[in-house]
């Protein structure tokens, strides 16, 4: 006998509003489970669209894996664009997994799940509830919706339209519609809005208990729509009223969401009189809802803009055979459901999947097995086959939907700036998930794409930003507020934030608060304005005012994980390790997928000189940064020297740079990609630079080459090498590929726009006589330059004993105090900048208004 799950998710359910009503009485059936079973905050993640999340929350993994990035996205056949189709998704959901073990498996109306996946059970796309015509005319089901298709005729009798439901329906929702003038056309809107919400819920709840009740089945995915609709539009007159909310309004809607909360309860009860006993049911959101003080009083005008509505935090709970009863579940994450319950059904967990599994909800703890990836095994998944062929016309009504419900604007008759516009957002999506995942470089390249397109666009520029300050770019981070400045009339509290983060940056600490006060004193109660205080407040030494603020975050919203985080900082300073321990725990329980706070976590238990506490909150760091340097060399000295278990010691060092080898510094780039100027900021940082003085100034470098002699024949002889020492030593490009393995090497790259190094290097030689006047510059070579550079960065881009960074030729003479402290920064060593920067002299920058007379 198989186990059995129902995996049933309520979009946008949040506790926020469930624990009053279930301390009311008023949902029994979701009391029972939670009494019987595990509980907690689901978190989610950014960003935090619908789609995309219910497809993390069924494949364990992040948008920048599984390809789902929005609402819509371009249609296929270049006509247009669509709601986003299951056709994206590049990864192998739970019930494909479970077919291929043998398992019964059905889904109902998963967002989304159209095309219809031919799995072993009934698959119903998120297509099927939608009512596309008036109750008079026909309902067809929309080609593709069901599978098997001969189930067609039968799913479709089991649908409910809007025009079926009577006032008395209507009446828990609206109890005081007899009174309501439903000749105003936003009345009658907001009646029909719940109409269709409650019918297309019905519909699915219809076609999932039909299944329960006529068909064999393991494992049963169920998703509902309803309170996330329901809460977009009626939210605002949520209890209590707030004072830009009509009183008349505030009486006529105040109960819909909350009856929205009842109906879902009922259907619950329905479901839990349908599955036997020993079912594992699993009840998630992918987020929440404000339902109090923190609702938003107004959304920003972008796509998807209703989403940010949505608070960070979901619910799960849990409960089954061998699932532990009444307990909380802490540091949950919605890409923990998938090895959760391949982990309960005793499957391998797949190593390339993001979550964890969720080993506090069991009773008993058992090993958790795993395989590298689903996606290269072999067997049935009954997946759609490749070259799958879509008909364009099925999506224009869904699209229609998504339009009426606000969550996309209606598109334009211009086709292809439709395209580009789709495209521009989903590549935005994207890198919110790589950043929401920690991979900034992949987040980058999208960002400055965008950015560079639409300099103006301040939800691009703001991220890009944000971006460069996380990898210690400070120098770009700055350029990049600069830009958003400069496309305002006057400064916003956006922008004046954006300014204090690249002060504070540059410890320039006094000028960071003013900036925040500046913010401040635009509107005081902005969210997360007095956090960014605190933070400065913190680098000052005035940890009194931080706690201060944290507190009163904390107090206005318990569930502020950074307030949690940022109070752990302020006691771990004033020498309060348990409590700092305390207020990270607090913090991790609401979001575990932090790695900083785990990080932060371990130096507070090693102050206790509680060590495997220790050790474990590295380990999590670790396993949600895989590179966290810092991390791994703390493991490995609890590992040594307080644990003494040498062995796991050596394996993480295994994944280090040899630290008993040689470092060596190296400053390296294309010909004329300004390797020179850098040279010289590095010597006057004070260190040795190694050179022969052979190569002596010209009229090409005034200042010099910095260059050693022998460095050109390291293809055919590394001996010189022995000879650099402490010494930074340069080394072209294309050489780089000749270094030994035994150093460990700190290379900073020069990079510059390809057509100035070659037009200088052009210039160059004809100063030298070597090409005559009338030549041109040969463009074979711009291919081959990229493609050493490309080489360069794939080669080296998880070697353990080299590091790169990265330096613009351009930021070095445009901002070189900005770049002088991110070298600082790479060497880990304290170079005095001020004397680096001094060096550079911006009319040696030749070649940029020849080439680029527009900039």
């Amino acid at each position: 006998m198989k186990k059995k799950v129902l995996l049933l998710g309520w979009d946008a359910a949040d506790w926020k509003m469930i624990n009053p009503m279930i301390d009311e009485g008023l949902m029994p059936a979701l009391e029972s489970i939670v009494n019987k079973g595990s509980m907690g905050n689901l978190s989610t993640l950014d960003p935090p669209f619908s789609p995309t999340l219910w497809t993390s929350i069924a494949t364990g993994k992040r948008p920048y894996k599984h390809g789902i990035h929005g609402f819509i996205e371009p249609d296929p056949s270049g006509e247009g664009v669509r709601p986003v189709h299951i056709t994206s998704r590049k990864v192998r959901a739970i019930w494909n997994i479970l077919c291929n073990e043998g398992y019964k498996c059905h889904q109902v109306g998963w967002w989304p799940s159209h095309p219809a996946e031919p799995i072993n059970g009934v698959y119903i796309s998120n297509f099927y509830q939608r009512a596309n015509a008036p109750i008079t005319e026909p309902w067809p089901v929309v080609d593709g919706t069901i599978h098997p298709k001969e189930k067609e005729n039968l799913f479709a009798s089991l649908r409910l339209h809007p025009q079926e439901l009577t006032g008395a329906h209507l009446k828990p929702f609206l109890p005081n519609g007899h009174l309501m003038d439903q000749n105003d056309p936003l009345v009658r809107k907001r009646i029909e809005s719940i109409q269709k919400i409650l019918a297309d819920c019905t519909t699915i709840h219809s076609a999932a208990t039909y299944i329960l009740e006529n068909e064999e089945w393991d494992f049963m995915a169920v998703y509902l729509d309803a309170l996330d609709h329901f809460s977009h539009g009626f939210m605002k007159f949520n209890p209590p009223r707030r004072p830009h909310i009509n009183e008349k309004d505030f009486e006529n809607y105040k109960e819909v969401v909350k009856s929205g909360y009842r109906y879902h309860d009922m259907m619950l009860a329905t479901l839990l009189d349908l599955i036997p006993e020993d079912t594992t049911i699993i009840l998630l959101s992918d987020h929440g809802f404000y339902p109090n003080h923190l609702r938003p009083l107004s959304l920003p005008k972008e796509s998807a803009g209703p989403a940010y509505e949505h608070s960070p935090y979901g619910i799960i709970v849990v409960k089954g055979p061998g699932i532990k009863e009444d307990t909380i579940i802490h540091g949950a994450s919605l890409l923990d459901i998938t090895p959760t319950i391949l982990h309960h059904l005793d499957l391998p967990v797949g190593l390339d999947m993001d979550g964890k599994v969720l080993n506090n909800i069991f009773k008993q703890n058992r090993k958790i097995t795993t395989i590298p990836s689903y996606e290269d095994l072999e067997g049935d998944f009954y997946e759609l086959p490749k070259g799958f062929k879509e008909d364009p016309e099925v999506s224009k009504e869904a699209l229609k939907q998504l339009v009426d419900l606000g969550y996309i604007a209606a598109p334009g008759p211009d086709i292809e700036k439709e395209i580009a516009r789709v495209t521009r957002d989903t590549n935005f999506y994207k890198a919110r998930s790589y950043i929401d995942g920690g991979i900034y470089s992949e987040a980058i390249k999208l960002l400055e794409e965008l950015h560079e397109e639409i300099p103006e666009n301040n939800h691009y520029s703001i991220r890009l930003a944000n971006c460069y300050l996380q990898i210690n770019k400070t120098g770009k981070a700055r350029k990049t507020v600069q830009t958003i400045r400069k496309h305002q009339s006057q400064d916003t509290i956006m922008s004046l934030v954006m300014q204090a983060r690249v002060l504070l940056q540059e410890k320039s600490y006094d000028k960071a608060l003013g900036y925040i006060n500046d913010a401040i004193a635009l509107r005081a109660d902005a969210p997360g304005l007095k956090m960014y205080k605190g933070e400065i407040l913190i680098e000052l030494g005035k940890f009194s005012e931080a706690e201060n603020i944290f507190n009163e975050e904390i107090a206005r919203d318990p569930e502020n994980n950074m307030a949690h985080h940022s109070m752990g900082k302020v006691y771990y300073a004033l020498g309060k390790y348990a409590e700092s321990v305390d207020s990270y725990l607090s913090s991790i329980g609401l979001q575990f997928l932090s790695p900083q706070t785990h990080y932060r976590l371990g130096l507070s238990l090693e102050k206790l000189e509680i060590y495997d506490a220790a050790a474990n909150a590295y380990k999590n760091c670790i396993h949600i940064l895989k590179n966290h340097k810092k991390a791994k060399k703390r493991l490995i000295d609890i590992f040594e020297n307080k644990l003494n278990k040498p062995k796991l010691a050596a394996a993480i060092q295994a994944t280090l740079p040899d630290y008993t080898l040689p470092e060596m510094i190296i400053v390296s780039g294309l010909p004329r990609s300004g390797t020179s100027m850098m040279m010289q900021m590095i010597e006057a940082s004070g260190i040795e630079v190694f050179s022969d003085g052979i190569r002596t100034a010209d009229e090409n470098n005034k200042k010099g080459y910095y260059e050693h002699e022998r460095i050109k024949y390291l293809p055919t002889d590394i001996t010189i090498l022995k000879q650099v020492g402490d010494r930074v030593v340069k080394i072209v490009a294309p050489l780089l590929f000749h270094l030994p393995k035994n150093y460990r090497y700190k290379i900073i790259f020069m990079e510059r726009e390809m057509g100035e190094i070659l037009l200088s290097q052009h210039k160059m030689l004809k100063r030298n006589k070597v090409k005559k006047k009338q030549d041109v510059f040969s463009f074979k070579l711009w291919k081959k330059f990229e493609e050493v550079i490309d080489r360069i960065k794939s080669t080296y881009k998880d070697e353990r004993n080299i590091s790169l960074l990265f330096v613009q030729h351009r930021d070095v003479i445009e901002d070189p105090l900005s770049v002088a402290r991110e070298v600082s920064t790479f060497l880990d060593r304290d170079l005095d900048i001020t004397k680096m920067a001094s060096v550079v002299d911006n009319t040696m920058y030749r070649e940029r208004e020849a080439h680029n007379p527009n900039q």
